[in-house]
């Protein structure tokens, strides 16, 4: 991920994936107040991250520069980005379904 001089560490990539991800499967989830607050928890994670590692040389724009790289991985499928990043751990399940079953699991 790369955008001018904001390169995400791989823990901003996993977390801003995750973001993208959630986002894109809202569309077939019926909570949708739960997806928003996930969305919500992982942008809140992922700014506590970036205050946490770049403690020692501020970034006060690296948050918002992230979160503008969202619009871009729009435009990447939900396949690719479940084959970029969980194929590999997950096997061929759908993250859509894996999304759900946290939901499903939250609620017991």
């Amino acid at each position: 991920m790369y955008a001018g001089n904001t390169c995400g560490d791989r823990s901003q990539t996993t977390t801003t994936t995750t973001t993208t991800t959630t986002t894109t499967t809202a569309l077939t989830l019926t909570d949708v107040e739960t997806v928003a607050r996930l969305q919500d928890d992982a942008q809140l994670a992922l700014n506590r991250y970036i205050d946490v590692a770049y403690h020692a040389a501020p970034q006060p724009f690296r948050f918002g520069k992230l979160l503008l790289l969202l619009a871009s991985l729009r435009s990447v499928s939900a396949d690719t980005v479940e084959d970029l990043y969980f194929r590999s751990t997950l096997g061929h399940i759908p993250v859509s379904h894996i999304v759900v079953d946290m939901f499903a699991s939250a609620h017991l």
